[in-house]
């Protein structure tokens, strides 16, 4: 017994300061999995890179690990940007909200679930020359936060977006990490497929749930 604890604690040392989620593949794994990972294997950092979007909301917002380490090369910073912001049928009345967030690249009406069409709705756009550019820009994650700030109280936001990875932990912790104490009760995300016309699947994934 005494063997298997200074073996648990050697593991849990050496993995402290190892990067969870390293290598160029797809890493798409229950949240039980990270979760069992940072608490009982004693994994602070966990790349985001190449993980679902919905799974990158979900392990920021719950604050899953202490660190989510990027290289600035992977996500250089970009000075120059313009945001377009649309409103759809937006008021104080209204509670549950569709939020797309064009990023990396374009998003269809097609693309999306007629039920979130309907449904008032804001979308955000920055301004790109080429599909597929992960650049940082702190004007973007600025707009987007204080448009989620602007909602009324005990909202429910739905959100379609191809943010990079950097972009959605920056979103993640300054417009819904403090969602506990803020505007939010729930916030759903929304994965799109990987192949063909690139639709958003029907199925919410809940990464904030207070109701």
């Amino acid at each position: 017994m005494f063997v298997l604890y200074v073996l648990f604690n050697f593991i849990r040392k050496v993995n402290k300061e190892t990067i969870l989620n390293k290598g160029n593949f797809y890493h798409n794994h229950t949240y039980a999995w990270y979760w069992f990972c940072s608490k009982i294997l004693g994994y602070d950092k966990c790349s985001l890179v190449l993980v679902p979007i919905q799974m990158q909301f979900k392990l920021v917002v719950r604050d899953t690990f202490k660190e989510y380490p990027f290289f600035e090369n992977m996500f250089p910073n970009e000075d120059c940007c313009q945001v377009q912001v649309t409103k759809k049928s937006v008021d104080n009345h209204c509670n549950e909200f569709t939020l797309i967030i064009e990023d990396t690249y374009p998003i269809k009406e097609k693309q999306i679930p007629e039920k979130y069409l309907n449904m008032p709705l804001i979308k955000l756009t920055r301004s790109f020359n080429t599909f597929g550019k992960r650049d940082y820009n702190e004007k973007f994650v600025d707009t987007i936060v204080q448009e989620i700030r602007l909602l009324p109280e005990d909202s429910i936001i739905n959100i379609f977006a191809t943010t990079n990875p950097k972009h959605t932990y920056e979103i993640a912790k300054k417009g819904l990490f403090l969602a506990e104490r803020s505007n939010i009760i729930m916030v759903n995300v929304f994965q799109q497929e990987g192949n063909g016309e690139r639709l958003f699947k029907d199925k919410p994934y809940t990464v904030i749930n207070r109701t």
